[in-house]
């Protein structure tokens, strides 16, 4: 049987699974941080798995699909990128004070649109990932 801090935990963060480029070093980087500093409900899928595991889905999607945006898969829906961001602000643990702080002074969709913006800029200077 599930104790009260489990009950607590899976009702204030439900199950998210956050979606990005593994073939992106810094995608790669940002989805094992998410993963490693979130709780347990957070897990990391990567843009190819997903692709396969949702195949019958996409060809519903109103916009194509681009593994440079991040992706979040929240109580069955998916979100993509400054909406993933949003989503990610609000319920990740380690970004609960720019979450309560871009909340207050009623900033949340700016501050996603410009997080995964800068994510856009900077992924377009790494020699690395792919263009």
């Amino acid at each position: 049987m599930p104790t009260s801090d489990e009950i607590d935990s899976k009702t204030l963060n439900p199950h998210l699974t956050v979606v990005f480029d593994d073939k992106c070093s810094l995608c790669s980087l940002l989805a094992e941080y998410l993963k490693k500093k979130g709780s347990p409900s957070f897990e990391i899928l990567k843009y190819t798995d997903f692709l396969i595991s949702h195949q019958q889905n996409l060809a519903a999607e109103p916009r194509p699909l681009k593994p440079e945006n991040l992706g979040l898969i929240k109580e069955g829906r998916v979100y993509w990128g400054a909406e993933a961001w949003e989503n990610i602000i609000l319920s990740h643990p380690t970004l609960s004070s720019l979450s309560w702080l871009a909340q207050k002074i009623g900033v949340i969709k700016v501050t996603a649109t410009m997080i995964n913006s800068g994510s856009h800029i900077i992924r377009r200077l790494c020699f690395r990932c792919p263009q």
